[in-house]
């Protein structure tokens, strides 16, 4: 079969195998392994048409090259720096403690020989950041100290496990003497060294030079260039060529680029790493899997178990409690991408047999498999544990004093908690904010603003902002379920709580009627009433007749929260009252009877018309008084009932 048929399969069974994943909520790559075994089966058969894995293995190895590449680029210490200790120290001896775990499960219990059960075992020690990822998105918990946790630590996992199997592939040479084996030590010290040293100085002269060229398609040849090229150099020195791709990913992560050529390199890496996952399918058995089933998924288990367990162990013994390590057990079940990557590298360089091979690759496809539903049973596990057991308090920054009550929450606003914030401050209002972001605590946390890290929607950091004793909370996550988790649990723990969100469109706004929520706020729709105020003003449209009707757009589109019987009628009184007294914008034209006149003789007769304001020019005048002259293109605020505000307006000469 040609390779172009052979590539035409694998896209359409990654397409069909990606859509599937992606309908069922898994991670993509799930669906490109099943397709990969689909097409395995099918060509399996006796009338099944044979892919040669030779063809593919070159683009298998150029998508692993440049998912490593990504990876490197993504790598920030940023990223880790909330959680640094755990992430990096903890990381540091999981990974050692579960490689002699599982070192020794698989030669004390499998009687597998030792140097290959050790390089195995290197394929165990790290975590799936993208299924990782994917759960903590699908629960709404990406932002929150424990999502913090674990994606760090899934990223150190990840920069400590190539340079592991990078030494592990020479530890054979100790047979052969111990300078022979520390000799690849050497030269990957080196080559990072020299990397480091003299890549600064010419890769971003490099790329400012292509990014002078305004072209996207030669900035993105030159970045794919630099990455396979530094990969091509290490393999050349005897280290991997994966290994190399990795670094130069790290390298320019530094640069002023890094974050470009991610952006463009995405698209490419999506697509080779989607051949790359597709061939680790078809070279799964599943006759192999069905026969082994019990002693595969026993793997599974102890495997993923000695990563999970020392996680846990660690992360208390670091001092991140409540649910964290909960967290860590359940939520760092599923291995890795990259051990996909150890296997194939340990078995083209016969380390590991054929049998070996598939064994810990069927191994490693169910844990990704298993790991979503695993990580499910984190809440449980909490609340659980929580009920049954005290739990010490939430580990976290800049925890409210205990005395903070009667004050405001500002839950989720993002930059907008800023100018809240403020207007708090201006009024001399008690408030802390809920800030998930950590970039962005840490930013107002420098200009002084009384805040807290970690998700507003966490019951725990409701509890430590001290929700019970608050007078209100503003929900203005972007996401619908983050408020609505926000509101059910202030209302839980607080039911006298007042409560202002935002909603994105009018299902949304009514569904938070359920919550007795105080006040829902449209801000795509203010967005929309701005945009016309201004377009209409540029159109030539008075003022008056611009604010006039956007705000009876407002009233006409605005939710009032209707509780009772009882109180649908205060509403409507309200609504009554609201549009009998709310002030109109009406202007004095030049003909006005008005203009140059006090407001008196038939202007009085007219019944109640009350001037609560006028803005002259960039003036704003409050109450005007009995000898306050009017001026031609005053704009005057009018409060009047329906039937004396039309009398006026018309005597104005004024449409109002």
């Amino acid at each position: 079969m040609s390779i172009v048929t052979a590539l035409l399969a694998i896209l359409i069974g990654g397409l069909i195998g990606g859509g599937i994943a992606k309908r069922l909520g898994q991670p993509l790559l799930l669906g490109y392994i099943l397709a990969g075994v689909t097409i395995s089966l099918i060509n399996s058969g006796a009338n099944g048409v044979v892919i040669d894995q030779n063809q593919l293995q070159g683009l298998s190895d150029i998508g692993v090259a440049l998912l490593l590449f990504s990876m490197g680029l993504e790598f920030s210490l940023d990223d880790i720096r909330p959680v640094r200790k755990l992430a990096v120290w903890g990381s540091i001896i999981q990974v050692f403690a579960t490689l002699l775990c599982v070192f020794g499960i698989l030669k004390g219990f499998f009687g597998i020989a030792g140097y290959p059960a050790l390089f195995a075992s290197a394929a165990f020690v790290s975590t799936s950041t993208a299924v990782v990822l994917k759960s903590l998105t699908m629960h709404n918990r990406m932002m929150t100290l424990s999502g913090r946790s674990m994606i760090g630590v899934s990223l150190v996992q990840d920069l400590i496990v190539i340079p592991l199997m990078v030494l592990l592939m020479n530890a054979n040479n100790l047979n052969e003497g111990f300078m022979n084996a520390l000799k690849p030590v050497g030269i990957g010290a080196a080559f990072v060294t020299v990397l480091f040293l003299v890549g600064p100085r010419i890769i971003p002269p490099i790329l400012r030079h292509v990014s002078s060229w305004n072209s996207q398609e030669l900035f993105l040849l030159c970045v794919t260039v630099i990455s396979l090229g530094i990969g091509f150099l290490a393999d050349k020195m005897c280290l991997t060529f994966s290994f190399g791709a990795f670094m130069a990913g790290i390298l320019l992560n530094g640069s002023d680029y890094g974050k470009k050529a991610l952006y463009e390199m995405l698209p490419v890496r999506d697509l080779f790493s989607m051949l790359f996952f597709v061939s680790i399918g078809m070279l799964m058995n599943v006759p192999f899997l069905m026969k082994h089933f019990w002693v595969i998924l026993l793997l599974v288990v102890l495997t993923g178990l000695s990563r999970t367990f020392f996680l846990a162990v660690l992360a208390w013994l670091f001092k991140y409690r409540n649910v964290i390590p909960a967290a860590m057990f359940f939520g760092m079940f599923p291995t890795s991408e990259i051990a996909f990557i150890v296997l194939s590298s340990g078995y083209a360089a016969g380390i590991l047999t054929q049998d070996l091979y598939m064994l810990m690759l069927c191994t490693v496809i169910c844990s990704m498999v298993l790991g979503p539903p695993v990580s499910s049973l984190t809440t449980p596990a909490y609340e659980y544990l929580r009920k049954h057991f005290p739990t010490a308090v939430m580990n976290t920054f800049n925890m409210p004093e205990p005395a903070l009550t009667n004050h405001i929450i500002l839950a989720g606003g993002g930059r907008v908690q800023r100018v809240v914030a403020k207007v708090m401050e201006h009024f001399e209002l008690p408030y802390i904010i809920i800030e998930p972001n950590y970039f962005l605590f840490n930013d107002m946390r420098k200009d002084g603003f009384e805040c807290i890290f970690g998700s507003p929607s966490e019951e725990v950091i409701l509890k430590a902002a001290a929700v019970g004793r608050a007078r209100m909370i503003i929900a203005a996550a972007q996401e619908f379920k983050v408020n609505t988790d926000i509101i059910r649990n202030a209302r839980l723990l607080n039911p006298d709580i007042k409560i202002v969100s935002q909603a994105y469109s009018q299902e949304e706004a009514d569904a938070m009627h359920e919550y007795k929520v105080f006040d829902v706020m449209r801000p795509v729709f203010e967005l929309g009433l701005d945009l016309s105020r201004l377009a209409l003003h540029k159109l030539d449209y008075s003022m008056v007749q611009i604010q006039n009707n956007l705000q009876k757009m407002r009233d006409q589109y605005s939710t009032p929260l209707m509780l009772s019987q009882s109180d649908a009628k205060r509403s409507d009184n309200l609504s009554s009252f609201v549009s009998m007294v709310d002030f109109k914008w009406m202007e004095i034209g030049r003909d006005s009877e008005l203009a140059n006149r006090t407001f008196s003789g038939k202007f009085k007769e007219i019944g109640n018309i009350h001037i609560v304001g006028v803005i002259r020019g960039n003036d704003m005048i409050p109450n005007p008084d009995e000898k306050f002259i009017f001026l031609d293109g005053d704009l005057l605020a009018v409060i009047a009932p329906d039937e004396d505000r039309h009398k006026f307006a018309a005597l104005l000469g004024n449409a109002g």
